[in-house]
C-alpha cells in the first residue's frame, strides 16, 4: 500500500489513529461511489454519441477507419468526434472496472 499525505484540520488530526483510519476508509468509499456515478453517466453519454455515428455510417469506428475516412469536412469532423467519444467510453469503462474492484462487495451505485 502507498501513503498519501493530506492536510486536515487539527480536530481530525487529533483523533485516535483507529478513528482516522475509519474516517479515511469512509471518505474513500463515498468518493469512489460518487466517482463511479459520474463515470457511468460519462460512459452512457459517450455510448450514445458512438451509436449515433455507427447508425449514420452503418459501421463501427474500426471498420470506418479500415474502409478509409471520407474526404469531406463533415466526415473528417465526424471521425474526430467519433474517435474522441470512443476514447472517452473506453477510459470510463476501464476506470469503472478499477473502482468497482476497489469497492468489492460494497458496491451499491445507481
Amino acid at each position: 500500500m502507498k501513503k498519501i499525505e493530506l492536510e486536515v484540520p487539527d480536530d481530525i488530526f487529533e483523533l485516535p489513529e483507529s478513528e482516522k483510519d475509519k474516517l479515511m476508509n469512509t471518505v474513500l468509499s463515498i468518493s469512489i461511489k460518487e466517482r463511479l456515478k459520474k463515470l457511468k453517466k460519462e460512459a452512457k453519454k459517450a455510448e450514445k454519441k458512438i451509436n449515433k455515428f455507427e447508425k449514420k455510417y452503418g459501421c463501427t469506428l474500426e471498420k470506418y477507419e479500415k474502409n478509409g475516412i471520407g474526404n469531406s469536412l463533415e466526415e473528417h469532423d465526424d471521425y474526430m468526434d467519433w474517435f474522441y467519444w470512443k476514447k472517452v467510453y473506453q477510459n470510463s469503462k476501464q476506470l469503472i472496472t478499477k473502482y468497482k474492484s476497489l469497492l468489492g462487495d460494497e458496491i451499491n451505485v445507481s
